[in-house]
């Protein structure tokens, strides 16, 4: 079944009786394109039970999109939060080009001592979590790994997740130095 027919979320879809119910393993999970999914729609319990074997792998990969993107925005909210209070380049200026490009004005370094970020040099939080993304990306590549072995550790993760884990890091890193460079 696609997840995206309207139609169909409204039967079960063992039965194709009136939904009573969907599954709550993998309700508000992300798909994909990051749209949260509804539930496979149930009937009854026993029509639950019975689609259980065909759907526990789609169920289980949703659970695990779900904990990973949770397990992002906790890292992504902790980078923010102490890159902005233990900031330490020189911000002169911030402004976005009509073209959307961001541009971000350093000056020289006055002391080394680290201070709040000049939060009011951004128009808004996006451009405010953009430069700060972009003046410490390599910082956030090591607070990352750090973040992420703490919260993995003792979860044996499945060979294909492994290799999955291995290629979005690589893609990261590849994308950290372009930004960098």
């Amino acid at each position: 079944m696609e997840m995206g027919r309207s139609s169909e979320k409204r039967v079960c879809v063992v039965c194709s009786k009136a939904r009573t119910q969907v599954c709550n393993g993998c309700k508000g999970a992300l798909d994909a394109s990051q749209d949260p999914i509804e539930g496979v729609p149930y009937c009854s319990l026993d029509c639950q039970k019975a689609h259980w074997p065909i759907h526990i792998s789609e169920c289980n990969d949703a659970r695990d999109r779900r904990d990973l993107f949770r397990a992002a925005h906790s890292a992504q909210t902790l980078f923010y939060d102490i890159t902005e209070r233990l900031y330490r380049t020189s911000v002169e200026h911030v402004e976005r080009e009509e073209d959307g490009n961001l541009l971000v004005y350093e000056g020289l370094w006055r002391d080394t001592h680290f201070g709040a970020f000049p939060t009011w040099k951004c128009k808004t939080v996006a451009d405010k979590e953009a430069v700060l993304a972009m003046l410490n990306c390599r910082t956030l590549l090591v607070h990352l790994h750090y973040f992420l072995t703490a919260v993995l550790r003792g979860i044996t993760l499945p060979p294909t997740a492994t290799a999955k884990c291995t290629e979005l890091s690589r893609l990261y890193v590849l994308i950290c130095c372009r930004c960098c460079n």
